[in-house]
């Protein structure tokens, strides 16, 4: 079932927050962003291509009348051409990226980020049902249990930070502002 498969994957790059940028990285040695797409992605049996536009140009679109839901690819150029960065949403506007050198990865707002070109869905054509056609995977019990532990665990990794979770119409599991409160408070040193 894809929704457990969508939550290991935004819990894989959640178990990275605090990991060095680096260039080319592709490792939990150091992680650029696409590098850390595609590591999460393979946690979870899904191959994805190298480059941020190559991910782009290899996964299929998805529309959505707001937030792209947890699990989507979202996707930035700015200034326009060829697309540039990148990240995994987590639902309610943020994602999970490692954004330039000198930062780490974390977890960050996107709404009105310069740039924004879309999202799609690394799920689709894996032989599961993807993120949904109305833009978000399905909450069934046992998939919401199985996040909440995945999330849980992820929690245990993440120097104890508090991990809110909870489910939007469509079922989105979505990581709430503690998450990105606790990650703004490591970076500022606190």
């Amino acid at each position: 079932m894809a929704d457990g498969k969508v939550a290991a994957f935004v819990a894989a790059a959640q178990s990275q927050l605090g990991v060095p940028y680096v260039w080319g990285g592709e490792s939990p040695g150091g992680f650029d962003c696409s590098g850390l797409v595609q590591w999460a992605a393979s946690k979870v049996g899904v191959s994805l291509p190298r480059t941020a536009q190559q991910q782009y140009d290899a996964t299929q679109r998805i529309n959505t009348s707001g937030a792209p839901p947890a699990g989507a690819l979202v996707f930035f150029a700015p200034g326009g051409g060829e697309i540039s960065h990148m990240g995994i949403s987590i639902g309610n506007w943020y994602m999970i990226d490692a954004p330039r050198a000198g930062a780490k990865v974390r977890v960050e707002s996107f709404r009105n980020r310069a740039g924004y070109v879309g999202a799609t869905d690394p799920f689709a054509g894996t032989g599961t049902s993807s993120l949904g056609a109305a833009g978000g995977f399905t909450a069934q019990p046992a998939a919401a249990a199985e996040s909440a532990s995945l999330l849980t665990g992820a929690t245990n990794t993440l120097r104890k930070v508090s991990l809110t979770v909870t489910f939007l119409g469509v079922g989105a599991a979505v990581v709430a502002a503690g998450l990105y409160r606790g990650v703004q408070s490591q970076r500022k040193g606190k």
